[in-house]
């Protein structure tokens, strides 16, 4: 099957894409040019995010296929207020966050008011994992057991070493709260092996584009060897469920 046929097959949702302009990684993308994506891979909807939340609004509103996270920094008061702004906007379903860029331990104490904020709207939260100092697996997993009724998305499920990937493994199997997003992360079989040790129903595809490409992120995923529905689950149908996006 080519790249381009499996969103003929599959209801596909990339739950983690981003756009804006990134220096240090000499990357960039506009809304326009997500969508145009989207359109060649078949992808009916995807999650947007990046640092300027009201960027993302501005995407949201313009194009159906696209549903915000918000950028949510505890240090940072206007992202609070732009969260607390938006916990009833139908086009905006979770938050996202990054301890690694922003700075911070996502510790309960440091999250309590994002998290009890993301409690009473039902919204979920997808995290940066994969990088010291603040982004490891074990970093969030007193944030899941302190808040065991919100989903806890750790995106890259680890990323690039082999020892956080693991990491994330271990922590999804004893916090049930836990999701695992593999974007970026280079190991087709630690997929398969977090579908196996979880259940497919626990595991989400995104691409992280523009960091990572979309035919990559889906190959990655074709290749895993895993059952017709389970790809039907990952590729879109959990994140349909978990974000609420039908």
């Amino acid at each position: 099957m080519k790249i381009e046929d499996l969103g003929k097959r599959f209801n596909i949702v990339d739950a983690h894409t981003h756009i804006g302009s990134y220096p240090i990684f000499n990357v960039e993308l506009s809304a326009d040019e997500l969508v145009k994506a989207l359109i060649t891979y078949h992808i009916r909807k995807a999650l947007v995010f990046t640092y300027d939340n009201k960027g993302v609004e501005k995407a949201v509103r313009i194009h159906k296929e696209l549903y915000g996270l918000v950028w949510a920094n505890p240090k940072d008061a206007k992202t609070i207020k732009f969260l607390e702004q938006h916990l009833k906007d139908p086009k905006f379903v979770g938050v996202k966050l990054h301890p690694l860029l922003d700075g911070y331990l996502p510790t309960p104490e440091v999250l309590e008011e994002i998290m009890c904020l993301v409690k009473d709207a039902g919204w979920k939260v997808l995290v940066h994992c994969g990088h010291p100092p603040f982004t490891l697996p074990w970093s969030y997993e007193p944030l899941a057991e302190r808040f065991n009724n919100i989903p806890i998305v750790l995106g890259h499920m680890g990323h690039g070493h082999i020892i956080y990937i693991n990491g994330s493994l271990e922590v999804a199997a004893r916090r049930k709260n836990i999701y695992l997003e593999p974007s970026g992360m280079p190991m087709h079989t630690k997929i398969l092996e977090a579908v196996r040790l979880l259940g497919a129903e626990r595991v989400l595809w995104g691409s992280d584009a523009p960091f990572h490409h979309h035919a990559v992120e889906l190959t990655k995923l074709m290749v895993a060897g895993l059952s017709e529905k389970e790809l039907e689950l990952v590729l879109g149908r959990n994140a349909l469920n978990l974000f609420g996006l039908e």
